[in-house]
């Protein structure tokens, strides 16, 4: 049994009494972890990143799935390369076939594509990821909205 309950106010810890008995009465001994909450600032990212992806896409007239697998190949297979390990030497192995074997190159390139996934970056990498793209969108003459504008936490992405 395993259970994560956040508490956000002096209101719920008698909500929480009663968790605990009913875990005492049907498991005997437990152990509570008490730590401090650490925000998903991925999750907040993420919404951003569908937002943004959804006006590029507007903007150059693509599918939203369309222009989210070219930003993935124009920049987060680089910042995975940069910090997922193995990753480059996967990338690097697959750029060897392109000079014998360019239709396996393409099948190998685009199931890369196709299974790298913004769910695997942590937050940094994101936040890098984001900040990529906004300035690809200010070098094409788009304005994203920032965050802020979202009512979202200032720290998913600074311009």
């Amino acid at each position: 049994m395993s259970k994560t309950i956040r508490i956000k106010s002096n209101a719920e810890i008698y909500a929480i009494q009663v968790i605990l008995e009913g875990a005492l009465e049907e498991h005997g001994d437990v152990d509570v972890v008490i730590k401090k909450h650490k925000n998903d600032l991925s999750g907040q990212q993420r919404k951003l990143y569908w937002m943004w992806i959804g006006i590029l896409a507007d903007n150059f007239g693509n599918e939203k799935d369309e222009f989210h697998v070219e930003m993935k190949k124009k920049f987060l297979v680089g910042i995975y390369c940069e910090h997922h390990d193995g990753f480059s030497d996967m990338v690097a192995a697959v750029r060897k076939v392109q000079h014998d074997d360019e239709e396996t190159w393409r099948t190998l390139s685009a199931h890369i594509i196709k299974n790298i996934s913004i769910t695997d970056a942590n937050v940094s990498e994101m936040r890098e990821y984001l900040n990529l793209i906004d300035r690809f969108a200010v070098d094409n003459g788009v304005r994203l909205p920032l965050p802020a504008d979202q009512g979202m936490d200032l720290k998913v992405y600074k311009r």
